[in-house]
């Protein structure tokens, strides 16, 4: 890491839905940055945390804020406007990537298959949603989440049209918008991506459940959830899978890391889903246990995110000084 970075500030905690995950994956992470050497000051981010980075100014940023406002560009401004460097991607990557529905709208552009549905704005829109719905022959069942939150906060999986409007209004209290889609019966895998111009992929890893999907409790409790590496599906696929992700990464102005969903339907035709810019960095976590699988340690990799962070930053500023 060239000049040894000593002074690093955790961010974590925050106002979302997914603030007690945070604090985990916040402690994890500043845990093991102490223990290979860091100064590390763990803050729970507020109202005040911008004059607290501006007071004591630390080499860098380490975000571990889950959904909003940590993963949807918003910290990232405030740190651009401090000239912090901070891990993970940019403002712009991180306010797409955090919007399903402007991420449909760039990749399905691209020819990186998606999952067929539908965006609503409001409950009055359900009926044309649903009216569309028919129109692709998607039935049910049915795959509810909002646009713009993690962890799969506020998804639901809908086997019956009277639980669709619920459903809904469930999602709606997360998100200015709803994707209501298909829902694929096939397998589901994550792609791990860490890097920056130069991204490299990680083992991926087979998800199953045992609530029969991928939601925050599955995600979240030990036990409940299993990583299957390498996945027990045909290499083939699988390979296609991580090419798909992988072009989802650069086309989205992605850095840093961040963790792919795709999922196959029956045919073992692979669908993208998102991508997690801040994934979670907990004991259960997916991306750390595609790490190891590569021989990274935890401690190794939160190591290299920091780099990631300054050699972002350093080209960053490299660039604005040369256009001036």
């Amino acid at each position: 890491m060239g000049k040894k970075v000593r002074s690093i500030a955790v961010l974590m905690g925050g106002p979302s839905s997914e603030r007690e995950i945070s604090l985990i994956s916040g402690k994890a992470v500043a845990d093991a940055l102490k223990n290979r050497g860091f100064s590390v000051t763990e803050i729970d981010f507020d109202q005040d945390s911008y004059n607290l980075l501006s007071q004591n100014r630390p080499e860098v940023v380490f975000i571990m804020l889950h959904g909003r406002p940590g993963e949807d560009g918003t910290v990232q401004g405030m740190l651009e406007i401090l000239g912090l460097p901070y891990t993970g991607s940019g403002v712009f990557g991180s306010a797409l990537a955090i919007d399903k529905a402007k991420t449909r709208e760039l990749l399905t552009g691209h020819n990186i298959r998606m999952a067929k549905g539908s965006v609503i704005s409001d409950p009055d829109g359900l009926p044309q949603a649903l009216a569309n719905l028919k129109k692709q022959k998607i039935g049910l069942p049915l795959i509810i989440k909002p646009t713009q939150a993690g962890s799969s906060v506020g998804l639901s999986k809908v086997s019956d049209e009277k639980d669709i409007e619920p459903a809904c209004r469930k999602a709606f209290e997360f998100s200015p918008e709803v994707v209501i889609e298909e829902c694929l019966t096939g397998p589901e895998i994550t792609v791990s991506v860490i890097g920056n111009e130069s991204p490299i992929l990680l083992p991926t890893i087979e998800i199953t459940s045992e609530t029969g999907i991928y939601d925050y409790e599955a995600k979240y409790t030990p036990g409940m959830s299993h990583h299957i590496i390498p996945p027990d599906i045909d290499p083939a696929k699988v390979r296609e899978a991580e090419d798909m992700a992988f072009r989802a990464y650069k086309l989205m102005g992605l850095a840093g890391f961040g963790r792919g969903e795709v999922m196959f339907d029956k045919k073992l035709n692979p669908y993208f889903l998102e991508f997690n810019t801040i994934p979670g960095m907990t004991e259960v976590s997916l991306l750390p246990d595609a790490a190891r699988a590569a021989g990274i340690e935890f401690g190794e990799l939160c190591e290299r995110l920091v780099e990631y962070a300054l050699d972002r930053f350093k080209k960053n500023r490299s660039t604005v000084s040369t256009e001036a």
